[in-house]
């Protein structure tokens, strides 16, 4: 889609990207602003409570709760799961070990040619 079509999909919620971007790289409206945002990447460390804790619940997904056992089915899938307060980070598998991803604002213009590009689409 052209950018005029991407910013009304922006405008209406939704984070929009280029198809040639870093897989994480969006823009979002943040408190009536364009935000840019990244993936950043990290271990995910927690003690072994994480196995009985509840409120997962799959990214993109129809939004029903679960524990982290049941969560887990998701992840052997190449899934991405989240807990019901973590806002936009989320858990998955990175070379066999949990991990975590989460937005992190930064500096960023889309350039001339961004602006006059056709591959502009919804980012899930």
């Amino acid at each position: 889609m052209n950018f005029d079509k991407a910013y009304k999909e922006l405008l209406n919620g939704k984070k929009i990207r280029r198809k040639e971007w870093d897989a994480l790289v969006h823009l979002k409206m943040v408190d009536d602003n364009v935000v840019a945002f990244k993936g950043e990447y990290s271990s995910h460390y927690q003690g072994a409570n994480i196995l009985t804790s509840s409120g997962w619940k799959e990214v993109d997904g129809d939004g029903t709760s679960m524990i982290f056992i049941e969560a887990i089915e998701l992840l052997k899938l190449k899934k991405s799961i989240t807990r019901e307060d973590w806002g936009d980070k989320f858990l998955f598998i990175d070379k066999n070990q949990l991990a975590t991803c989460r937005p992190v604002e930064f500096e960023f213009m889309p350039t001339w040619s961004c602006l006059n590009s056709v591959d502009w689409e919804i980012m899930k």
